[in-house]
């Protein structure tokens, strides 16, 4: 049995190589984007919503793979009541990064393990966060730094690269605010004999 990441997300597949876990990783073929603005008119919450997208990305691969364990990690973005989407473009992104600018925001991180299409296991965490308030000059300087054609993840900033410099605060855990809660799926993937 194999362990299959269902990202090509870089930051999800070094959090899983930083533990030790032997995997493989295909991209998933959701259209992330619709399926939150359904779960949303579905009065679904925050944290129904991250793991009904995690699920949907673990379930598209386990259909090719269903004698595998399959990992789907979805992160959400909640500032001021208000639900974000990865930004489409450089300018999006510069928008939305500017919008958190001064605000304390939330990441709902979920992770989930399927088998055949059956969930065996989840966990969803909550990190929050305040951004300093920053001038339109250094939200620039810092854009600059960001490649151009990589894609943009929630909230633009990469907390793995520059170590929180951009935030007031912070509370919650590294690996929730990177994307997957590591630690809980390390417990579940030797529990079950995997790692």
């Amino acid at each position: 049995m194999k362990v299959i990441l269902a990202s090509e997300s870089s930051t999800r597949k070094k959090l899983l190589k930083n533990a030790g876990v032997k995997f493989l990783s295909r991209k998933h073929n959701i259209a992330e984007s619709r399926l939150k603005t359904e779960l949303m008119v579905a009065k679904k919450t925050n944290r129904q919503i991250a793991l009904a997208l995690a699920m949907a990305k673990a379930n598209s691969i386990s259909k090719s793979f269903p004698k595998d364990l399959i990992i789907g990690s979805d992160q959400i973005l909640i500032c001021e009541k208000k639900i974000f989407n990865k930004p489409r473009n450089r300018k999006e992104a510069f928008n939305q990064l500017s919008l958190l600018t001064g605000k304390q925001h939330k990441l709902l991180s979920a992770v989930c393990v399927v088998l055949n299409q059956k969930r065996l296991w989840f966990c969803v965490k909550t990190a929050s966060l305040r951004m300093k308030k920053h001038g339109t000059d250094v939200l620039r300087k810092y854009f600059q730094k960001l490649k151009k054609n990589q894609g943009y993840s929630v909230g633009v900033y990469r907390y793995e690269i520059d170590n929180g410099a951009l935030f007031d605060w912070v509370k919650g855990k590294r690996e929730t605010i990177l994307g997957m809660p590591t630690k809980e799926l390390l417990l579940f993937l030797k529990r079950t004999g995997v790692c």
